[in-house]
């Protein structure tokens, strides 16, 4: 199975936009997709007809501790994609209970955690996923090439194919790269994709 990540270099770039059409473009030519969404924003799930007062996903299943599997669902034009779901609330009942509940709300919440692959919980997501499908698209929250996320990063491109970082060209942009570009050299499956370029 191919596997290409889609994060923003900020917010509002249209990663979101740019995952959607490619699961939709690799499936307009027959080929065997599935998009998941890694964002906790929950927003992908809109790009495929699925109601904004919808809140299954693959997160919110695992958290009440049923198959995330059976989170997939198909667009009508027949793409196979995993929402996040909507944030579980933390349990209130036995402090115990809320412990192990919160442990996962924090790994859930927590956007960098989602870049670590190689955790057993998303060794599992993508063995299921090899075995039904040659390409996956992960849509992951934006991207930060701050020596915090190098590490994130770096176990991110030990499992991916191509990781497509979507930026504007604007100022904004042009700051993050001018300030943090240097370590994108260090990291040769990463390409840039300049979105909005009128």
């Amino acid at each position: 199975m191919k596997l290409i990540a889609v994060s923003g270099l900020k917010g509002g770039v249209g990663a979101s936009t740019v995952a959607a059409n490619l699961a939709g473009g690799l499936h307009d030519i027959n080929k065997n997709v599935a998009i998941v969404d890694l964002d906790l924003r929950n927003f992908l799930r809109v790009y495929f007809s699925m109601k904004m007062t919808d809140g299954d996903g693959w997160a919110s299943r695992e958290y009440c501790g049923e198959d995330w599997a059976l989170a997939f669902h198909q667009s009508p034009a027949g793409v196979s994609f995993l929402p996040f779901g909507a944030q579980a609330k933390p349990v209130r009942s036995g402090r115990e209970k809320t412990l192990s509940k919160q442990r996962k709300i924090d790994y859930f919440s927590e956007p960098k955690s989602v870049y670590r692959l190689s955790n057993s919980f998303f060794s599992e997501m993508l063995t299921t996923l090899a075995d039904q499908f040659d390409y996956a698209i992960i849509h992951l929250p934006s991207v930060s090439f701050t020596s915090s996320f190098m590490e994130p990063l770096r176990d991110l491109h030990a499992t991916i194919d191509l990781h497509l970082v979507v930026i504007n060209p604007d100022t904004a942009c042009y700051s993050i790269l001018d300030a943090q570009g240097k370590s994108v050299s260090q990291l040769s499956k990463i390409k840039l994709l300049a979105n909005k370029f009128y």
